[in-house]
């Protein structure tokens, strides 16, 4: 397939999308937010085992504990959110 066909199917398909832009860029937001929510998490995981139990750093447990309540917190929040969301102005 040359340039010129790619080119012309990439504007037909990019033309049906048009109309949804708004949508389209909140849904990538929201799929952004939950990645970004979702990364502290394992990082905190790898504190609490390498570094409080492992290295007896009990001052640091607080910390990690409260990185998972608030990080899980906000995600069992945004989460059902940003599934309304995609519900109310995505699907028919």
């Amino acid at each position: 397939m040359s340039d010129q066909p790619k080119r012309t199917l990439y504007r037909r398909a990019f033309g049906y999308l048009r109309p949804y832009v708004k949508q389209e860029l909140a849904i990538l937001g929201l799929m952004i937010g939950t990645t970004l929510l979702a990364l502290p998490q394992p990082i905190a995981v790898k504190l609490l085992i390498d570094e409080v139990l492992g290295g007896r750093k009990l001052s640091l447990l607080y910390v990690v504990i409260g990185v998972l309540l608030v990080t899980g917190a906000w995600q069992r929040l945004f989460t059902p959110l940003a599934r309304l969301f995609v519900r109310k102005h995505w699907l028919v």
